[in-house]
């Protein structure tokens, strides 16, 4: 029920599954709903707007006789004979007309059409209850020796039979075209098809018909028109703010429409950031952070997905940037801004749209005017977003932004090609990233899709992406292969130009310092980790970790120091730190330092002295005896 109360419209459909039927076939339309409330409900049905006979409200007798006496529900005679007629213990099943407890006939929720005539042609919808009138549905007869059968509703995902019917005629040899380009030739008279969008078109048979005994001849089908409707829309990702502070509460959401004739379809949904998987497909359209990190900044997007039918769709990419507190330099200046891309790609197609973010660590940013620059040439634009739309090859080359009294970020290249294949790679990777690779063909959809990195195969797939683990050893270059149509169902390889795929360090390798490598027992000792963070990332969280002899003395911890208050002799040996970023899995180890406490001065002058003793200790026996004697 809608929120007014009002039955869900019903949709029609047929049995068998044809929107075209020859003469004298037959032909049953259901009217399907989705409430199993409504099975005892009376069902209108309608033909080109005009209600079908056999189903009206009032029930007249006319020129009444002595057998017409009794009583009647809904306009219908039933049992018993009284004044007044009691129903005990009413039920559903005495909802309706009635005339001697039999329902009347034409009400029901099939409608059967036998011996089709050309006269039965024409739109048809239903309704029941409340409920408003079924979208119509067309029906055709016809008389023709070949007709192209196809289901009178087809929506994406589904299964698409065609037939090539011929009522009276043996066939054989049967081609089936869509916009005069042949898509299946054989010897039976039906072609199976999944359905997509992009397969909206006119549909046409040929056959051999056998006319005479073992003389075939060529009969081609009238042309219908199939229409693949969308199953449901393409989705759109939402956030309850596209900027937020550290710690604010994030609620992402995947919205899309349903098409109403589908409402029972279950759907389920899925997020990513930066290409990869944030939260699996699941019935809630909805993803939350509940206390945001600068981590959690990136291009967010989301995927609707109808298990039933294997059709899935993306949104595009939403911005989400959390703003930190602001990192200061020692002159008071503000971090470098960073210049990302949105969707993530270095390289894009002619006539494609990008957006250029200028990402700033302050929070007091807010309302400064940024400034954007192409080949060190200022350009139009004042805010932080910098969008191109409809891109032309023009719009090719290095970009930077600024703000406030930053400097001027490092440059990021974009490219626009007319290439017929392109391999799409993000401006920037950094090791730990998920490295996305994708085999783009604007205008056509390849097959066989083949990565190499120095000419090496790393991938071969049926889908256009490759998602990789990145480490700086996988600096290289790279290309794509793939299958792309030509003429008439003919594939051809095409191979995209070569580019260099760079993979930045996130942090330098560490370096394990102390304040003395040679103490006294009993000193202080400090040991600190040192690394250097990429400026780009300077949002990340590093961790550090503390070794002696390779076995563990400090965990993981914010700190990068260790400390020693009173060193013994024991605590000498090889210290190494580790270093590490949790939220992409990169660790990074030191190379060894010695360290040596010296103990040895306190030692020898302990012995002497215990010696000393001993040697006293043991003439004092001695020299009383010799003192009686």
């Amino acid at each position: 029920m809608a929120s007014t109360g009002a039955l869900v419209r019903p949709v029609v459909s047929f049995s068998p599954n044809w929107a075209t039927i020859s003469l004298h076939d037959s032909v049953t339309l259901i009217c399907n709903v989705g409430s199993t409330s409504l099975l005892s409900q009376r069902y209108s049905w309608y033909k080109d707007n005009e209600r079908i006979k056999g189903e009206e409200q009032n029930f007249r007798i006319e020129n009444t006789e002595e057998k017409d006496r009794g009583n009647y529900k809904d306009n219908e005679k039933i049992k018993g004979e009284e004044q007044n007629f009691r129903i005990e213990n009413t039920e559903e099943k005495d909802r309706g007309n009635y005339k001697d407890n039999e329902r009347i006939k034409g009400e029901e929720q099939n409608f059967r059409i036998e011996n089709a005539e050309e006269k039965d042609r024409g739109n048809y919808q239903c309704q029941t209850g409340t409920s408003e009138r079924s979208d119509p549905v067309r029906l055709n007869v016809t008389n023709h020796r070949v007709i192209l059968q196809a289901p009178p509703s087809v929506y994406e995902g589904d299964q698409l039979t065609l037939r090539c019917y011929t009522p009276n005629y043996k066939a054989k040899y049967t081609t089936f075209y869509k916009d005069n380009v042949n898509i299946s030739s054989s010897s039976t008279d039906t072609v199976t098809l999944v359905a997509s969008v992009g397969m909206t078109g006119t549909y046409r048979c040929k056959t051999l018909l056998q006319l005479y005994s073992d003389h075939y001849s060529p009969y081609i089908s009238a042309e219908i028109v199939i229409t693949i409707q969308e199953l449901f829309s393409r989705p759109e990702i939402r956030a309850n703010n596209n900027s937020l502070q550290e710690g604010d509460l994030l609620t992402i959401t995947c919205h899309t429409v349903l098409n109403p004739a589908r409402a029972n379809t279950e759907l389920q949904f899925a997020f990513y950031r930066n290409g990869h998987n944030v939260q699996g497909f699941h019935s809630s359209n909805h993803y939350t952070i509940q206390s945001a990190r600068p981590q959690d900044s990136g291009n967010y997007t989301c995927h609707t997905a109808a298990p039933s039918v294997s059709v899935t769709k993306g949104s595009k990419e939403l911005t989400i940037y959390f703003q930190a507190v602001a990192v200061m330099a020692s002159t008071g200046a503000l971090v470098r801004p960073v210049v990302s891309f949105s969707p993530n790609w270095a390289t894009i197609s002619l006539h494609d749209s990008i957006t250029l973010t200028c990402n700033v660590s302050s929070t007091s940013l807010l309302n400064q005017r940024y400034s954007w620059y192409k080949d060190n040439e200022r350009i139009k634009g004042e805010e932080q977003n910098f969008r191109i739309e409809n891109a032309e090859e023009k719009d090719s080359g290095n970009y930077q932004c600024q703000t406030g009294t930053s400097e001027r970020s490092d440059p990021v290249r974009l490219d626009v090609t007319n290439e017929r294949l392109i391999l799409q790679a993000p401006p920037s990777v950094y090791e730990g990233d998920p490295l996305t690779l994708r085999c783009y063909t604007p205008n056509s959809i390849g097959k066989e899709v083949t990565f190499y990195k120095d000419n090496v195969i790393i991938s071969s797939s049926p889908t256009d992406t490759v998602t990789l683990d990145t480490s700086v050893g996988m600096t290289g270059t790279y290309r794509c292969k793939a299958l792309l149509p030509s003429e008439l169902h003919c594939y051809s390889h095409y191979t995209s130009a070569e580019i260099v795929i760079t993979i930045q360090e996130l942090f330098s390798r560490p370096e394990i310092r102390a304040n003395n490598n040679s103490l006294q027992e009993g000193d202080l000792l400090t040991i600190s980790c040192h690394t250097v963070l990429n400026p780009a990332r300077a949002n990340t969280e590093l961790q550090f970790a503390f070794y002696r002899n390779g076995h563990n003395v400090q965990g993981f911890h914010s700190s990068n120091h260790y400390t020693i208050q009173s060193a013994r002799p024991q605590d000498s040996g090889s210290y190494t730190c580790h270093t590490a970023a949790p939220s992409v899995s990169v660790t990074k180890g030191s190379k060894e330092l010695t360290i040596y406490f010296q103990g040895g001065s306190y030692t020898i002058e302990n012995i002497i002295r215990l010696v000393l003793s001993v040697c006293i200790l043991l003439s004092v026996p001695f020299l009383c005896y010799f003192h009686i004697k």
